[in-house]
């Protein structure tokens, strides 16, 4: 078990809170560059943010339902996976291992 699974609902959050500001940072910089590539995101519940008290899920940053994160980043436009806590609970995304 990592480090991460053993340190419970606090560490969770923590690791929510950076893959979503991981996803914001980036999303803004690929705009920024002009790409036309997008980033998805895959992790387990709801994070809730310790700045601005906003919540996120994975379909709600995605744009889409959950279940869809994997054929979608099959496709072209999305080159860019940031994933926390999901290998824990099944994820298997063979593409994010490079391309």
């Amino acid at each position: 078990m990592t480090g991460s699974a053993q340190d419970g609902p606090e560490s969770q959050r923590q690791i929510g809170n950076k893959t979503q500001r991981y996803k914001l940072a980036l999303d803004a910089a690929l705009k920024k560059l002009g790409s036309p590539y997008k980033a998805l995101v895959a992790f387990t519940d709801v994070v809730k943010d310790a700045k601005d008290g906003q919540e996120y899920t994975e379909a709600k940053m995605n744009g889409f339902p959950e279940a869809a994160t994997g054929d979608r980043f099959e496709g072209d436009e999305y080159r860019f996976l940031i994933v926390a806590s999901k290998f824990q609970t099944g994820f298997d995304q063979p593409g994010a291992f490079g391309r």
